[in-house]
């Protein structure tokens, strides 16, 4: 999950960057761009601190055996 939300905030950042260089802002969506991408890793890096948490806690990251303790 982690990745795929890797993935997406890159493409984010390049249509950033590339519609600043098509009106002529690039140093504004530069600026933007960076923003995205500070937020981002601090995002990932909740997510997988999240995840050790859990792991450490549980012994297990599967879907199938964490459902289990919702009851």
């Amino acid at each position: 999950m982690v990745a795929v939300l890797q993935i997406l905030v890159k493409a984010a950042v390049i249509a950033l960057v590339l519609a600043g260089r098509v009106s002529g802002r690039i140093n504004l969506s530069q600026s933007l761009a960076a923003t995205v991408i500070v937020a981002d890793t601090v995002v990932a890096v909740i997510g997988l601190a999240l995840a050790v948490r859990v792991r450490q806690r549980f012994g297990s990251l599967d879907l199938k055996d964490l459902s289990s303790l919702k009851g």
